[in-house]
């Protein structure tokens, strides 16, 4: 009788544990928050499935009506979440209002205007919909997940370089294996290399993780061929260093990034010694930076695209050069009927690779300045508030946001992440560095 007792008493306790686990879960309130971390999974899983020809493409566009019709359903939120942010809501109000005006005038089909506000507006419907759903905690926990994530991607990376055979240009890792999915594998492991150094500078992070995700990245870099990527590496090191406090884990960390980077570069000699060879050639680098060469690359300058438009196209008049042909003028999409004249005749060029072309095109260097102009406004006004940051101790954040500014200004030169669908992991970026300006003026975290 005392053992059946005993048994059965066990077997209570050892229930109850699983019984308020089941009540949190079956109590817990799913909220907006959780949506959008969810769906902003869902999209990157969309792309690779789509990427790997198992779903259509367009289904990526699914999540741009939805967030849109989020946003306009909740716009009267913005103002209240987003108070004191003017350096970063004027230049978007006025770059709306631009391009709307600018495709009006022109007489640009609305397909096309509308098209081109889906693409150019989505990082800003990311940045402001996790401005009013989500808070600095909640925002920093999820990048926790993502640096977490690198673990996954080196797995990916390593089946498809050895078990795939695959190399190049289509090594994405956990973005796929099309060709050019690498580009936006570059823009994830800046952010995470980013994320892990501002955090152990700023005494936040664990010295191990930083060296797996520098080793690994760089790592990465020379396999899937992402030259360019040791070029903002050295950008992210010297950017986060120049940010943070000057310390001896400032010092220690030049120290071992350097030997990093020199193991690194050994494997890259290894793996690919002809691209080595360009890597260190600063002449033969900024060549294929450059890859105007339309046989092997785009057929407009990565380099020069604001001059060779402004000739070719623009016949170098002021005027034009300064507004463009008008918004949705060259909009390009893989929907047929989102895609202008424009893009029949001169598509064959490439120029909707770059973000700095497709603005430049359609809005002049008006529309260029107004379109960078929020995240450039953001990089200053946390440079400015530096010493602020430092005394409420969030240094490491700031630094992250500041750099994640430079280099998203740098990748409008070189790609099209911007305007496409990665734009929300720039999003990501930009709201870490808007929430913690927000908490250095007194601003109350959002609650869910």
């Amino acid at each position: 009788m005392d053992n059946t007792l005993g048994d059965a008493g066990s077997n209570l306790s050892s229930a109850r544990p699983r019984a308020c686990c089941s009540n949190r879960i079956l109590n817990y309130r799913f909220t907006m928050a959780d949506f959008l971390a969810i769906e902003f999974v869902l999209l990157f899983v969309v792309n690779f499935l789509s990427n790997i020809g198992r779903i259509p493409s367009a289904l990526t566009y699914v999540f741009d009506v939805v967030n849109i019709c989020i946003l306009l359903a909740n716009i009267r939120l913005v103002g209240a979440k987003t108070k004191g942010e003017w350096f970063f809501n004027l230049p978007v109000i006025l770059f709306a209002v631009v391009a709307l005006a600018s495709g009006l005038v022109n007489l640009i089909a609305p397909q096309f205007v509308i098209w081109q506000a889906i693409s150019f507006s989505r990082i800003f419907v990311w940045i402001y919909l996790f401005r009013i759903f989500w808070d600095l905690n909640y925002l920093k926990s999820f990048m926790g997940f993502i640096y977490k994530l690198q673990f996954f991607n080196v797995f990916f990376v390593l089946v498809q370089y050895y078990v795939m055979g695959l190399f190049q240009d289509n090594i994405g890792g956990l973005f796929g294996v099309e060709r050019g999915c690498n580009g936006i594998l570059n823009v994830y492991l800046c952010i995470v290399v980013t994320w892990g150094l501002n955090l152990y500078l700023a005494k936040k992070g664990k010295l191990i993780g930083l060296i797996f995700t520098v080793l690994s990245s760089l790592l990465i870099a020379a396999v899937a061929e992402l030259k360019f990527f040791f070029v903002e590496f050295l950008l992210i090191v010297g950017l986060s260093i120049m940010f943070a406090r000057f310390s001896r884990k400032t010092v220690f960390s030049i120290v071992a990034i350097a030997l990093l980077i020199s193991v690194a570069l050994g494997i890259f000699a290894q793996i690919n010694p002809l691209q080595y060879k360009t890597l260190v050639n600063i002449d033969e680098l900024l060549t294929e930076a450059d890859n105007s060469n339309i046989e092997t690359g785009y057929g407009i300058s990565r380099l020069n695209a604001f001059a060779q438009i402004s000739e070719q196209f623009f016949k170098n008049d002021p005027f034009t050069m300064f507004i463009g042909f008008g918004f949705g003028s060259a909009s390009q999409s893989s929907l047929p009927f989102f895609c202008a004249p424009f893009y029949y005749f001169y598509g064959w060029l490439n120029y909707y690779f770059l973000t700095s072309a497709m603005v430049f095109i359609q809005l002049g260097y008006l529309g260029v300045a107004l379109f960078f102009a929020p995240l450039i406004l953001l990089g200053v006004e946390l440079l400015i508030n530096r010493g602020r940051l430092a005394k409420t101790n969030c240094l490491g954040d700031g630094g992250f946001a500041f750099v994640l500014c430079a280099l998203f200004l740098l990748n409008c030169l070189y790609n099209n992440t911007a305007v496409t669908f990665p734009s929300a992991l720039w999003s990501l970026s930009a709201c870490i560095g808007l929430f913690t300006l927000s908490s250095i003026r007194g601003g109350q975290a959002h609650e869910q």
